[in-house]
């Protein structure tokens, strides 16, 4: 249906849709905007807010239709607008312009809401939108704050929208080195809260997550995961704490045949969390 827009309307509509872009920085796009290399394709646009350049991963079909769009409307000068104003081409495309004219088209199509209301465009809205699909997909905060280009993660984490269901559940599916639930009461208004402060700054480990800040300080017990109050697993990873509890006991033999005490009593801690850790996580699955 986008197909049957103004061709500068729908691309700018897909920029912000698809990357999370803010207004300003899609409508100020210029015709070297464009690059790719060997991880993907890329979308150059200047901040305003941040008062600086960033760059923005696009999808290669997009990247084609812009790229195709610069070679025909920007045949020669590298630092014109792609999407020009109607009334002075030297300068882009206002805000104004761009909502008067895509609420027309989007009233001509007949596009409406699901309760079968007129569709506005909310602009702002598609960035919480991404941030909020992204986090439901599993991805990482800091990718997310990356992609959204925000200065904090605080600022991220304002974008997201979250469910108290969701939150609880995330948090009921985790468990400390011991096999407990990292919050065992489902109805603690804490979770909330512990969400809120931990879970974005949560550090993703092999064998599960680390629930210290990473903005806090830096681990100073590389590699003791398992016999540290911060660690959290769940049953994504019984398969990886299988196949270390297996590892583990071969450490403990080679440790007890050699007389090494101070390994001997690391890895017998180990062993027992690992032990705890697997019988609960098979029962909870």
């Amino acid at each position: 249906m986008l197909d049957r827009m103004p061709e500068d309307l729908m691309l700018i509509y897909l920029i912000i849709y698809s990357t999370g872009l803010r207004i300003s920085e899609a409508l100020t796009i210029k015709s070297d905007a464009l690059f790719k290399n060997s991880t993907g394709c890329f979308i150059k646009t200047y901040s305003e807010k941040m008062t600086k350049e960033q760059y923005s991963i696009i999808s290669i079909e997009l990247f084609m239709l812009l790229n195709a769009y610069i070679n025909k409307i920007c045949v020669s000068n590298k630092t014109e607008y792609v999407f020009k104003s109607k009334k002075n081409p030297g300068m882009p495309l206002s805000y104004a312009s761009f909502r008067e004219n895509i609420i027309e088209q989007f009233d001509k199509m007949g596009i409406t809401t699901a309760r079968g209301d007129k569709y506005r465009v909310d602009v702002h809205g598609y960035r919480h939108r991404l941030a909020t699909e992204m986090h439901e997909h599993r991805i990482s905060p800091f990718i997310i704050q990356k992609t959204l280009h925000h200065e904090s993660i605080e600022m991220t984490m304002a974008y997201i929208d979250m469910f108290e269901k969701d939150i609880k559940n995330s948090y009921q599916q985790f468990f400390d080195m011991k096999g407990n639930n990292l919050l065992p009461d489902p109805n603690s208004e804490r979770i909330i809260l512990s969400y809120l402060d931990n879970a974005f700054n949560m550090q993703a480990l092999p064998n599960g997550i680390c629930t210290l800040p990473v903005k806090l300080k830096k681990c100073e017990h590389a590699n003791a995961c398992l016999t540290c109050g911060y660690f959290g697993t769940s049953a994504a990873y019984l398969g990886i704490l299988r196949d270390q509890l297996l590892e583990t006991n071969y450490i403990l033999e080679e440790a007890v045949k050699n007389d090494w005490i101070m390994q001997i009593a690391t890895n017998q801690e180990v062993k027992r969390n690992l032990e705890d850790i697997i019988a609960k996580l098979e029962v909870s699955i």
